[in-house]
């Protein structure tokens, strides 16, 4: 009788997303850069890496569940004293780590993004003190569909009022060292807005739905985003229309 052997041959496979996918940066990206780097988002969003990292999920992970503890009022500067501890344990941390390893950069970039966070306590703390805030990480997968195109729309945090008892809004983070752009902070703002509007059958007041932009120290919040439907159906007509089409980009030398 002759056995068969399975045997397991590791090959390198290049991931395609069949049906068009973006994730919520990639599309604010995409519809407010010029025409090369709109090229760019595409190839990467149909062609990404097998591996993507998390740099910043770390500090996400920390300052969510720390924000969701609803301290009371006088209680939030521990928080922020906490993300400095933090910050100083994962550089500890990445020492142990090759420097070109995601497990050392991972502690990197979330350390300075929690270092980030300590610096901004003066316009964070009054959103905490407004709001009864909720951890939305488990909700990885939540998206939006505009005009055929999947489009990530996960908050970081729900706000709520009434000591806790109504929704009221979100908080994103952004937690990338380049400031993020006015014009991205408002596509991505729609988008959340959008999705969130849909799930919770509510109407959102403006100055509960934010954007913060961790390390330029600014909170995009109060934005009327109505007047941007027309445009972002109009890049999602045309990412679906061109989604089939996309080719890959050029594989260097030492990938072959």
């Amino acid at each position: 009788m002759m056995i068969e052997e399975e045997v397991e041959v590791k090959v390198k496979v290049q991931r395609i997303v069949i049906a068009p996918r973006m994730s919520l940066k990639q599309f604010a990206k995409f519809c407010t850069a010029s025409l090369p780097v709109r090229e760019t988002v595409l190839q990467k969003s149909k062609y990404p890496g097998g591996y993507i990292p998390g740099y910043h999920e770390i500090a996400r992970k920390i300052i969510c569940a720390a924000f969701s503890s609803n301290f009371n009022d006088d209680e939030h500067d521990v928080h922020f004293e906490e993300f400095s501890r933090h910050a100083i344990r994962l550089r500890k941390e990445a020492q142990a780590y090759d420097g070109k390893t995601d497990e050392h950069k991972n502690r990197i970039y979330s350390a300075s993004a929690l270092e980030a966070m300590s610096k901004i306590s003066g316009i964070i703390i009054p959103i905490l003190k407004r709001y009864v805030l909720n951890s939305n990480l488990h909700m990885r997968k939540d998206a939006t569909s505009i005009a055929g195109v999947s489009v990530g729309a996960v908050s970081d945090l729900i706000c709520s009022t009434d000591s806790g008892l109504t929704i009221a809004g979100f908080i994103k983070f952004n937690f990338t060292a380049a400031a993020l752009k006015k014009e991205e902070a408002e596509h991505m703002l729609f988008v959340l807005k959008k999705f969130f509007h849909a799930k919770h059958k509510i109407k959102t007041d403006a100055k509960d739905c934010m954007v913060i932009d961790v390390v330029d120290g600014k909170i995009y919040r109060g934005i009327e985003t109505s007047n941007l439907a027309e445009s972002i159906q109009i890049n999602c007509e045309e990412i679906r229309s061109r989604w089939d089409t996309i080719e890959p980009p050029l594989r260097k030398p030492k990938d072959l």
